[in-house]
C-alpha cells in the first residue's frame, strides 16, 4: 500500500477513534510555546525582548479591545431584550447561584474566597480564553504586576469545560425518555443568534481598526486620568455602544469584519507568544490542585440543577435549562458545540452561544469590580 494511501486511510480513522476535545487548539497553542521555553528550546532573552515589545507598543490591549467591543456588538440587542426574562432565569439566576456554591466550597477547604473568584471562578465562566480568561489575565496584571496570571487561569477554564461536558451527558441519560409534556420548548420562547454577515472587504477592516484604535486609545487615556482599570472602562464603553445601539449600521459591519479577521488571522499568532511570555510552565502545573476541582465541580454541579429547577419554575423543559445553564462554564464556542454534542441538544446551538457570550462578559464585569 503507498504512504498517501496509508495517510488517506488514517484520516477516516482518526475521526473515530480520537474523541473530539473543545478548544484543543487554543490549548496547544498556549501551553507548547510555554513548554518550549521552561525546557529552554526559546532562549530567554528572546522572551524578555518579545515582553518589552508587547507592553510598550500595548499590543495586548488593543488585542483585548477588539476582541471586547466586536464580541459585544455582536450580540443581538433586540434578540436579548425580547428574551430578558428567559435569560435572567436560565443564565444570571444559575450563574449567581454557581458562584456561591463555589465560595462556600472554598470556605469549607478553608481558602481565601476572593482570591478563588478571581482566579478560579470568574476564568471558568469568563466564556472561554479569548473572551474571558485573556482579558481577566491583562486585567490582573495591570492592578498587580504579576506576569504569570494567565498560567493561573488557565487550569479552571479547562476543568470547567469537561465538567460541563459530562454534566451535559447526564442530564441527557437522565432525562432519556421523558417527554415535553406540556413545557414548552425553549426554542418556541428565544430569537435567534444574529444572521451571519456577508464577505469580509479590506475597506471595512480598515474603517474599523481607525475607529476602534481611536476609542481604545481615548479609553486608555481616561483609564490613567481616573486610576480606572482599563479592561473594566472597555467592557463598560462596549456594553453601552451594544445595549444602546449607538454605533451606526456601517460601522457595526465593519467591526464585526475586524472582528472575525483579528479572531481568525491573528488570534493564533498572538496566543503562540502570550503562551511564551506570560504562561510559566511550572505556575500552570502547580495550579491544577484538588481543591480548584473540588471547587468548580461545585458550580458546574450547581449550574446544571440551578438551570434544571429554574426551567421547571418557567415551565419549561428541565433538560433545555440545565444545558444552557452549564454553557456558562463552555470555552467558547468550541466549548458550546462539544457541550451540546455531548447532550445530543446541537439544536440549542444559538442560545448557548447567546448564555456563554452575555453570560461571560458579565461575569467579567463583575470580576473587575471587586478587582
Amino acid at each position: 500500500m503507498s504512504l498517501h494511501r496509508i495517510i488517506r486511510a488514517q484520516r477516516r480513522l482518526l475521526p473515530r477513534r480520537v474523541p473530539h476535545i473543545p478548544g484543543l487548539t487554543t490549548l496547544v497553542f498556549l501551553l507548547l510555546p510555554s513548554y518550549a521555553v521552561h525546557a529552554g528550546w526559546i532562549g530567554a532573552a528572546l522572551v524578555q525582548d518579545v515582553r518589552i515589545a508587547l507592553e510598550s507598543g500595548h499590543v495586548l490591549m488593543m488585542f483585548v479591545g477588539v476582541i471586547v467591543i466586536g464580541g459585544l456588538l455582536g450580540i443581538d440587542a433586540r434578540g436579548v431584550l425580547r428574551s430578558a426574562l428567559l435569560i435572567g432565569v436560565l443564565v444570571i439566576v444559575p450563574s449567581a447561584l454557581a458562584l456561591m456554591a463555589g465560595a462556600s466550597m472554598a470556605v469549607a477547604l478553608d481558602l481565601d474566597v476572593r482570591d478563588v473568584l478571581l482566579t478560579v471562578l470568574a476564568p471558568a465562566m469568563g466564556g472561554g480564553v479569548s473572551s474571558g480568561a485573556l482579558p481577566l489575565a491583562f486585567a490582573y496584571q495591570t492592578s498587580t504586576g504579576q506576569s504569570d496570571v494567565l498560567a493561573r487561569l488557565l487550569p479552571a477554564v479547562v476543568l470547567a469545560n469537561f465538567m460541563a461536558i459530562i454534566a451535559a451527558a447526564a442530564v441527557t441519560r437522565l432525562h432519556a425518555g421523558k417527554g415535553a409534556g406540556d413545557r414548552t420548548t425553549l426554542l418556541q420562547q428565544a430569537s435567534p443568534y444574529p444572521v451571519s454577515p456577508g464577505p469580509t472587504r479590506i475597506r471595512e477592516i480598515a474603517l474599523a481598526t481607525v475607529a476602534l484604535l481611536s476609542c481604545i486609545a481615548f479609553i486608555g487615556w481616561i483609564g490613567r486620568l481616573t486610576g480606572m482599570n482599563e479592561a473594566l472602562l472597555l467592557i463598560m464603553v462596549a456594553l453601552l455602544l451594544a445595549m444602546g445601539g449607538l454605533v451606526p449600521a456601517g460601522l457595526h459591519r465593519s467591526i464585526d469584519a475586524l472582528y472575525r479577521f483579528a479572531t481568525r488571522v491573528l488570534l493564533a499568532p498572538l496566543l503562540i507568544v502570550v503562551g511564551a511570555v506570560y504562561v510559566p510552565w511550572a505556575t500552570l502545573v502547580s495550579s491544577l490542585t484538588a481543591a480548584k476541582v473540588l471547587v468548580l465541580g461545585a458550580a458546574v454541579l450547581t449550574l446544571a440543577m440551578a438551570g434544571a429547577w429554574m426551567a421547571q419554575w418557567a415551565r419549561l423543559q428541565s433538560d433545555e435549562g440545565a444545558f444552557i445553564a452549564l454553557s456558562r462554564a463552555a470555552m467558547g464556542g468550541s466549548g458550546d458545540i462539544a457541550l451540546l454534542d455531548a447532550a445530543r441538544r446541537m439544536d440549542l446551538l444559538p442560545l448557548a452561544l447567546l448564555s456563554t457570550r452575555l453570560g461571560g462578559w458579565l461575569t467579567v464585569f463583575l470580576a473587575l469590580l471587586i478587582l
